[in-house]
């Protein structure tokens, strides 16, 4: 078994869990709405909240939902890197090969798509708090996925180069294909 049948193999494990984990965070995000809907619709909380009222009596009505919707854009968001990650796996499967130029700027896309939703999510979750008037979640670090955001665009690079290793020794090019070459 060759090194690019072993990087097919990893790539179909990786493009199941991750629509594992996409299906799981879409289905939460439903759940959150749903939830939050709930306990926004004054009808739905007096019955929710009838039936254990010990456990409803310290609950702070608009923090619960704040932080339910707070809770549903992460999921929302999740689940929408894991759909863009799932698309590029699919690709990436079909090519048979990571080393394509559109490979290349599908990973470079999907690095500053990491980078960027996180930041849109903290966003609209502040905008949430602040109608709730209730606190930011303490989990707000965006760190990581800048990170990984930087380190699937220079992955992005090894990719066009291994690209253009490829071409020079097959003496043809993806650029056949009317794909641009970006730098």
């Amino acid at each position: 078994m060759n090194s690019l049948d072993r990087i097919q193999k990893i790539i179909k494990v990786f493009k199941i869990l991750t629509n594992i984990a996409m299906i799981f965070a879409y289905v939460c995000a439903g759940l959150l709405v749903v939830t939050a809907i709930l306990m926004a619709n004054n009808s739905s909380y007096e019955l929710i909240s009838g039936s254990a009222p010990k456990m409803f009596a310290e609950l702070d009505r608009n923090k619960t939902i704040a932080e339910l919707l707070c809770d549903f854009v992460v999921c929302l968001t999740d689940g929408l890197l894991l759909t863009f990650t799932q698309l590029y796996l699919k690709h990436e499967l079909a090519d048979g090969t990571p080393f394509t130029n559109k490979g290349a700027n599908e990973v470079k896309s999907l690095g500053i798509r990491i980078i960027i939703l996180p930041l849109v999510a903290i966003g609209i979750i502040s905008a949430i708090c602040a109608t709730f008037n209730a606190e930011l979640p303490d989990t707000m670090s965006n760190e990581l996925s800048i990170s990984f955001g930087i380190a699937l665009i220079i992955i992005s690079i090894i990719f066009r180069y291994g690209s253009e290793l490829e071409s020079k020794v097959n003496g043809n090019s993806d650029m056949k294909q009317g794909e641009q070459f970006e730098s």
